[in-house]
């Protein structure tokens, strides 16, 4: 959360140099409130008062947009592995062979974490 830009990841993809690899990184989906800088992969704040969102099973936001966020990293998979079923759900030009889903891996810190898990 709140990493403006993923150059810091895209640095450490090309610091490991492994042959025949090819990364993508990407940024939360989304905005931090308040106009504050960064992005996050789902909503951790309640927008009205600037508190983070309880844990409680009666407010589903942060679950939600998690579940949309899941969502739209398995489409951007199914895109890169030439799954036809949802390509159209992700705007990639990838210019490269299909990759077999299992040979792609995805990694994160923090939220980008608990996206990946």
């Amino acid at each position: 959360r709140g990493e403006v830009s993923p150059k810091a990841f895209a640095t450490f993809a090309t610091a490991i140099d492994l042959p025949n690899t090819t990364c993508v990184s990407l940024l939360g989906c989304c905005a931090l409130p308040f106009g504050l800088q960064g992005r996050e992969w789902f909503e951790n704040f309640d927008v009205t008062t600037g508190d983070e969102l309880p844990v409680d099973e009666n407010d589903c936001r942060r679950v939600d947009s998690l579940r949309k966020t899941v969502d739209d990293v398995l489409a951007l998979i199914d895109a890169l592995s030439g799954d036809s079923t949802t390509t159209n759900r992700v705007n990639t030009h990838w210019p490269y062979t299909a990759v077999p889903k299992s040979r792609i891996h995805v990694f994160g810190f923090s939220d980008g974490g608990t996206v990946a898990l």
